[in-house]
């Protein structure tokens, strides 16, 4: 999921695209900071994978790449704090 700007707001998996997909689009029964993110949201982007294993590795080298400095749990600046 990316803002306007092109920046990274999640990089996740699904096994199940479309259910994954569907969730988030049911706003009233998401958690307020899923509510944000998705309001943020401008584009998505799918890459298709041909195994689990290798699904997992490019969900880890893109949160690498992308989300450098809001995925460690002390991190401050993350716009969508767990709680």
């Amino acid at each position: 999921m990316l803002n306007k700007s092109g920046d990274a707001l999640y990089v996740g998996k699904a096994r199940n695209l479309k259910k994954r997909v569907v969730a988030y689009t049911q706003i009233g029964k998401l958690p307020e900071r899923l509510r944000r993110m998705v309001a943020e949201t401008a584009q998505l982007e799918v890459v298709t994978t041909n195994t689990e294993v290798e699904a997992l590795l490019l969900e880890i080298n893109l949160i690498k790449r992308l989300m450098r400095d809001t995925t460690c749990c002390c991190a401050t600046t993350n716009p969508f704090p767990i709680s």
